[in-house]
């Protein structure tokens, strides 16, 4: 499968709750996606994406800007970007 290298969705901004007590009870009725991972898309300025034969992400890596791997995704926990 070919990997594309992209920096698509990397200018996000780290963002505060707004509300803590309002964030902390939607977590627990919608569990995160991304649990272990939602605090490190804002430091991610290169991403790695493997592509399938149809054009859908399957495997992804987002690097920071010293260019360490700072989000490795899917796994157990974490479904990815």
């Amino acid at each position: 499968m070919p990997i594309v290298a992209t920096t698509l969705a990397t200018d996000l901004k780290s963002k505060g709750e707004a509300h803590p007590i309002l964030s902390h009870a939607i977590r627990a009725l919608i569990p995160a996606a991304n649990p272990d991972l939602e605090s490190k898309f804002a430091n991610v300025r290169l991403w790695w994406v493997e592509i399938n034969e149809r054009g859908v992400p399957q495997r992804e890596i987002g690097f920071d800007l010293a260019g360490r791997a700072i989000v490795p995704a899917p796994d157990d926990r974490n479904t990815g970007f």
